[in-house]
């Protein structure tokens, strides 16, 4: 039967497996996939990106704090960790059009205040 507990299968790439016992003297095994980094790239962003990439995410910051929302609240509601909003916020992270989606929705914005 495919799937089953005693059927041994196989992992290629970067991974760490690790067999461990909680306090309850029951197996635990972790098992992490190690990312691969990605290439930098071939030529740096123009200075207008990252500036515009700046004034999103101020106009992002500005949003969230007239909805009373911290940015806690705003990565739970858009399911990301606190810190990506924060490298958002400073226009540190270039932003997925999902997230800026999402966002959008969670503070209860149009698209376009963001992207303006």
């Amino acid at each position: 039967m495919s799937g089953s507990r005693n059927e041994p299968f196989r992992l290629y790439g970067n991974y760490s497996l690790d067999r461990k016992s909680d306090h309850l003297g029951t197996d635990v095994v972790r098992f992490s996939i190690k990312r691969e980094a990605v290439p930098a790239r071939l030529t740096p962003l123009p200075d207008w990106v990252i500036d515009r990439r700046r004034q999103l995410g101020h106009r992002i910051a500005e949003h969230r704090r007239a909805a009373g929302l911290s940015q806690d609240q705003l990565a739970s509601r858009i399911g990301v960790e606190r810190r990506s909003i924060q490298r958002y916020e400073r226009g540190e992270r270039d932003i997925a059009y999902t997230a800026v989606v999402l966002i959008a929705d969670a503070l209860d914005v149009p698209v376009a205040d963001l992207v303006r």
